[in-house]
């Protein structure tokens, strides 16, 4: 018997059936336990270190992440379970969920601790594994990127604050699950009706890739039209706070998007291929998140609104 056709048998579709199951199983459990059970192993992967020990928050950084909290409502029970610390990069970052007894860590970069350009220590920034030449333009600019102000500093951890209170690891971890199920009961349909499994490995190959393309699409487009939604909705919370909510977002913007068109002209040909001229990430299928133009547009239109009305008075 071919091992297309023991598939065909009672057992081999019980077996089948044991796999898919498996299979949604472990994706579930890929998407959600580095969120609750593993967060903290997840968090010793990024967290940024001197001498192998975390970086501590400086004490400026624990002032600006209370009056964040402060700002938001927070409760006190949230606070015990929100967890700040000095992350390895330049980007803010999130995991974990509020509505999960595991909590959520909000990573806070490196950056922040700078309050002008002579305290940035240029020896630590390499770009293509080489040191930069600091008399370059485009090297200058990336330095003046990386220092915000306090307003630009509240906007961008209580961006992450706001990503992880929501139910998107629930819902992510639930998709990937289904998914996968769907894409098994698809084929396992495909071949009861189209005897597939009596025919060419080719064939088979062709027609599983085309049903797992469509799934794939599915799922990707599911994702990130949730991510731009929660993303879309932090900024809008955000703006409702305060005036200086809405010029930190602003700033914030422009000093990532001057970051980025800096770093592009940096790395030379592969520069190119990871930033586009304004400073958005490139993306050829996915658009994963909100272009950054996108949301400096939004704030830049709120400011612009609020100047209008003082105008007006």
């Amino acid at each position: 018997m071919s091992s297309s056709s023991w598939f065909l048998s009672r057992s081999g579709r019980k077996f089948a059936t044991g796999a898919a199951v498996v299979v949604s199983c472990g994706l579930f459990s890929a998407q959600f336990f580095p969120h609750t059970i593993f967060l903290e192993n997840y968090y010793k992967l990024v967290a940024m270190r001197r001498l192998d020990d975390p970086m501590p928050l400086t004490s400026h950084l624990e002032k600006l992440w209370n009056q964040v909290l402060d700002d938001l409502n927070v409760s006190a029970f949230h606070r015990t379970i929100l967890r700040p610390f000095m992350v390895f990069g330049y980007e803010p970052w999130h995991a974990g969920s509020q509505r999960s007894r595991f909590g959520a860590m909000i990573g806070i970069p490196t950056n922040f601790v700078y309050d002008k350009v002579s305290s940035i220590d240029k020896d630590a920034i390499v770009v293509n594994n080489e040191p930069v030449d600091w008399f370059r333009p485009d090297a200058k600019q990336l330095l003046d990127s990386l220092i915000l102000s306090d307003d630009a500093k509240k906007y961008a951890i209580g961006r992450e604050i706001i990503m992880t209170d929501n139910k998107f690891i629930y819902t992510e971890s639930i998709a990937l699950a289904a998914i996968s199920a769907a894409y098994y009961a698809t084929t396992f349909k495909i071949n009861e009706t189209l005897g597939m499994l009596k025919r060419s490995r080719f064939r088979r190959f062709v027609v599983y890739s085309i049903v797992g393309a469509f799934y794939w699409g599915l799922w990707a487009m599911q994702r990130d039209a949730l991510t731009r939604h929660f993303e879309y909705t932090s900024d809008k919370k955000l703006s409702e706070i305060n005036e200086n909510y809405v010029k930190g977002g602003l700033e914030f913007y422009n000093k990532t998007l001057q970051r980025n068109m800096a770093l592009r002209s940096l790395l030379g040909d592969k520069g190119n291929k990871v930033y586009t001229l304004k400073g958005n990430e490139n993306s050829f299928f996915r658009e994963k998140h909100l272009p950054n133009t996108q949301r400096k547009y939004f704030f830049e239109d709120i400011c612009k609104k609020f100047e209008s009305h003082v105008d007006n008075l």
